[in-house]
């Protein structure tokens, strides 16, 4: 059994040695990439503009909510609970807009993810093209958490997939 491991090992360390390794930056690619810059420009615009029509809503319900605390004593029951009817179906509306714009599945998400996955898929083909041109075993993405003491310049692919990218 200790063979057989032995065998093993001594077989997949020289597989694991003959790879070449390379990193890629993305975050220094999608900063020098105008596509992306355009995109981030389009979700901020509408990112605004949802959150200006919520503070919009959001002004109009708190001054529904301060009217009827002035009014209160004015006014009958009845009408009284027709305000607070009316108020609650404004929080409710604010928290519908707020939850079909900015939630997990709102359009704040799927605009961003409309405008900017074709872009990430045409850095994967580019990072794919160049690792298979050049032989690299593994390219690990510097931006994304993985941490890297030291890196040398000459393995960062980050400047050819932008030139690819920019080629396009």
């Amino acid at each position: 059994m200790k063979k057989l491991l032995y065998i093993f090992v001594l077989f997949f360390s020289g597989l694991v040695w003959g790879q070449k390794f390379a990193y890629i930056d993305t975050n220094y690619i999608l900063e020098n990439l105008p596509e992306y810059t355009q995109a981030q420009e389009i979700v901020k615009k509408k990112s605004m503009e949802w959150q200006g029509e919520a503070e919009k809503m959001q002004t109009e319900l708190t001054l529904k909510i301060d009217a009827l605390k002035q009014e209160r004593l004015l006014l009958t029951e009845t009408q009284i609970q027709e305000r607070e009817k009316e108020i609650l179906e404004l929080q409710k509306a604010l928290t519908d807009f707020k939850n079909e714009i900015f939630g997990p599945e709102g359009k704040l998400i799927e605009t961003r993810k409309g405008l900017v996955l074709p872009i990430q898929n045409k850095i994967w083909e580019a990072v794919n093209t160049i690792a298979k041109q050049r032989d690299y075993g593994f390219v690990f993405d510097r931006a994304n958490g993985v941490s890297m003491i030291v890196t040398d310049p000459k393995y960062d692919l980050s400047k050819a997939v932008l030139n690819i990218l920019t080629k396009q």
